[in-house]
């Protein structure tokens, strides 16, 4: 088989997780593999038979990802002989320590370790970085923007760091020329970010944590060049008593925790805001519900809404439900393209997404036309038959000119059989469309 279709095979078997696991434990045995959470690595093949092994080794786009975990000095030949089969690929690297060897032999490791990245240092394209205070002052130590010229994605978790290394260690990093995206746990800095961080450039940011709404909105007076931003739990929940709003220009905008709802997002504008996410772990209050009605209606002639998600507890399926409609209906959500809703869901929503055709009273009702992908989880429904209706108005009457539903899965939180909708999704995937339906 041609080394270029085993890539493409390879790839996608070592290919990343569907979802970023956890970290896990601290204290587990050292690794190097290709993702966090991933045991299958082109080491794999490279020992089930001798052609496998020559194609895993030729294979350079195999090795350009890197997870190095906990590792020994043993395993540092291992680091070396995997960045050497990457080439000269662009390399996405991670790396978690914990100190979980003898002090002498941590920093050897470390040192080392510095030496043979610091060597590759102009093929990194993505770094996250989790280390404790044992690293400060040794591990990339030195490390200089210019050494960076490829870097656009970095995440940092650096616990109890000596401030001056770590501003050090971050200044480079944000420095490097064509970094788009930079983020950072809540323990790396706390409440005082570094002075002088060139905002402006950002493409992606991810704001949570100890800083106040104060020091987040300072930050988005300046990060005007942001493509998506992710806004989680702040330190401060009062309203801020602003006397001007700030304009961001982020097309994609992600929201972890409803005190920004009403803490932060009355004093902002979203004027090219196409993409919205909401993903909460707990109510939203009704005044939290109209800043968000607020900030997709109150546009002059804005971009549409392209893509909606919302995932978290609401109380109450029923009104639930009827906020979700009600914001549905907005002007700018009639283009969606692109919906999940991971939440308790009336049937009031699966009736509102089924088109209704003409009849002798008029017109016909079709809601969302442009939905090519649909996401419901939890739906708390007990008539078989309606959710299957529902997908297949939507297959059967929708305009080809507006496009086809491509993609459609559902969770019904019932132990019914409801054969009906199961007969339903099966049309739908005998005719190419990815339907799925689960029984809860």
């Amino acid at each position: 088989m041609p080394l270029d279709v085993l890539e493409i095979i390879y790839n996608y078997i070592l290919g990343p997780p569907p979802e970023s696991p956890n970290v896990g434990s601290r204290s587990g045995p050292g690794r190097v593999c290709s993702f966090t959470g991933s045991y299958i690595t082109p080491m794999t093949l490279c020992h089930i038979n001798s052609y496998l092994r020559r194609a895993a080794l030729a294979i350079s786009l195999l090795w350009s990802n890197i997870y190095i975990y906990n590792i020994g000095i043993k395993q540092l030949d291992l680091v070396q002989f995997w960045l050497n089969n990457a080439s000269s690929r662009p390399l996405h690297i991670s790396i978690a320590i914990y100190g979980h060897t003898a002090p002498v032999i941590r920093q050897l490791v470390l040192r080392k370790l510095t030496g043979m990245l610091f060597k590759v240092s102009n093929r990194w394209k993505s770094l996250s970085l989790r280390v404790g205070p044992f690293a400060s002052g040794t591990f990339f130590s030195g490390l200089r923007a210019e050494q960076l010229p490829n870097l656009d994605t970095v995440f940092l978790h650096l616990e109890r760091w000596n401030t001056g290394d770590r501003n050090k260690l971050f200044y480079a990093l944000a420095g490097a020329t064509s970094l788009q995206h930079i983020e950072w746990s809540p323990t790396t800095f706390g409440s005082y970010l570094p002075p002088h961080t060139p905002w402006s450039r950002f493409k992606s940011l991810a704001l949570e944590g100890p800083l106040s709404l104060e020091t987040v909105r300072l930050i988005l007076e300046r990060a005007q060049a942001l493509h998506t931003l992710r806004l989680g739990k702040l330190n401060e929940y009062q309203e801020l008593e602003s006397t001007h709003s700030i304009s961001v220009h982020s097309q994609s905008l992600t929201i972890t925790s409803p005190s920004v709802i009403s803490g932060l997002l009355p004093s902002l504008k979203f004027p090219v805001l196409s993409e919205l996410h909401i993903d909460i772990n707990r109510y939203m209050y009704d005044g939290e519900w109209r800043v968000l009605t607020h900030l997709i209606a109150d546009h002059y002639q804005p971009p549409p809404i392209s893509k909606f998600t919302f995932s978290g507890p609401l109380g109450d399926p029923v009104l639930a439900s009827t906020r979700i409609v009600s914001m549905l209906t907005l002007p700018r959500m009639t283009q969606l393209v692109h919906l999940v809703l991971h939440m308790s869901i009336h049937k009031d929503v699966i009736t509102f997404l089924t088109h209704w055709p003409a009849g002798n009273n008029g017109a016909g009702i079709f809601h969302l036309p442009c939905l090519d992908t649909l996401s419901l989880n939890r739906c708390s429904v007990r008539s078989e038959g309606i959710i299957g209706a529902m997908v297949l108005s939507r297959f059967t009457l929708q305009s080809p000119s507006r496009g086809l539903l491509k993609h459609v899965d559902v969770t019904v939180e019932n132990k019914g059989s409801f054969e009906q909708d199961q007969n339903a999704f099966r049309v739908l995937r005998e005719v190419g469309i990815s339907a799925h339906l689960f029984l809860w």
